[in-house]
């Protein structure tokens, strides 16, 4: 056994199974509130996802496929480290703006301005993201239906958002003392290509696993 392997033991099928059976009766026992019901089953979906993901080594029965597969996640997973390099950017210039002390503060404010944005869209495509690797993964009909409805809200909601999430951007360049910030503009731009890509891939992934799905385009 190496030593990785007796730091990190994979855990037994029928643990996982068992776990993920408690994950998804915490979820479905969990009461629809106002403006909380949608976040909570997303993290405990999350948790089966874990789960899941990490029994794929090991777990002996066939995930069920209805149209989401794990290459679809690796999609998804791709278009997450795509964006990743611009968080790193948007972090760098918020701790070490360059320039004078007067420039040094306004590019500071821009980048904290974009860095809401991005991170708002980060988090609601790597919530899409976890459904998407969850429902690739289920085993069990029931499981797969309930998970299957989440990421069918989850995918149309990130959908109808991505508007919004382009308006704020333009929003921050437009703003008197962002408009002719070249670094603040440069990284703009990068954020509103990547955005919408995502949105291409989330659009085209809706269209063929929810063909009926409302998503502005």
């Amino acid at each position: 056994m190496s030593k990785d392997a007796a730091l990190h033991p994979q855990p037994s099928v029928e643990w996982l199974e068992s776990a993920a059976d408690q994950a998804i009766a915490a979820c479905r026992s969990t009461k629809p509130t106002p403006g909380s019901s949608h976040g909570s089953m997303i993290r405990l979906l999350s948790t089966i996802a874990g789960i899941i993901l990490v029994a794929g080594s090991t777990a002996e029965a066939q995930p069920l496929r209805i149209g989401v597969t794990m290459e679809d996640y690796d999609l998804f997973h791709q278009m997450l480290l795509r964006m990743r390099p611009i968080g790193n950017d948007l972090a760098g210039f918020i701790t070490r703006p360059p320039g004078g002390l007067g420039a040094a503060v306004q590019t500071q404010e821009c980048m904290i301005r974009l860095e809401g944005t991005f991170q708002d869209f980060d988090d609601r495509f790597s919530a899409l993201t976890t459904l998407v690797a969850l429902s690739a993964r289920m085993k069990d009909a029931d499981d797969q239906q309930l998970v299957t409805g989440v990421l069918r809200i989850d995918v149309t909601g990130f959908l109808n958002s991505t508007s919004i999430s382009l308006r704020m951007i333009d929003l921050t360049t437009q703003h008197s003392g962002c408009s002719q910030d070249g670094a603040t503009l440069a990284i703009a731009q990068e954020m509103k290509r990547t955005f919408k890509d995502a949105h291409a891939l989330a659009q085209t992934f809706s269209d063929r696993v929810f063909p009926n799905a409302a998503g502005r385009r």
